[in-house]
């Protein structure tokens, strides 16, 4: 039995040295996440905004799980449960806007914002319910 192992052993330790290799290369990209992206749609906030008020069925097959991105002016600041900043965006909407939520996994040049700053942000567009709700997002 111990003469089979042998013959076992070289090509396991090649299957677990290819495995690592895959694994701290896709590792490596996920640090450049939303930062390296490439947007399918460029928009402002507003429009965003009106898109779905206007027609929330349309908007959805034009919006939902792409990376989206956005300009708007910050009109409220939260920090959400992965500490990361939520930055609600202005809309023609007295109540409601669209929400922005920072991606915990990319490195970000800076976590302090002002309300009335325009921000220019990359995100994946995820869900509209009162809100625009958009997230993973990175300062671009």
């Amino acid at each position: 039995m111990l003469p089979n192992m042998k013959k076992l052993l070289p090509p396991l330790i090649g299957i677990l040295l290819i495995g690592a290799a895959f694994y701290f290369l896709l590792k490596g990209n996920q640090k450049e996440g939303m930062q390296a992206a490439v947007p399918d749609i460029t928009i402002s906030a507003a429009e965003l905004f009106a898109d779905f008020y206007e027609d929330e069925s349309a908007a959805n097959q034009k919006y939902l799980n792409k990376t989206i991105e956005v300009k708007g002016e910050i009109t409220d600041i939260k920090k959400g449960r992965n500490g990361m900043p939520k930055l609600m965006l202005a809309a023609k909407h007295p109540t409601f806007g669209v929400l922005c939520t920072f991606d915990a996994q990319s490195e970000h040049p800076r976590q302090e914002f002002h309300p009335g700053e325009e921000v220019v942000l990359k995100c994946i567009c995820m869900d509209y319910y009162n809100n625009v709700e958009l997230t993973n997002c990175v300062e671009k």
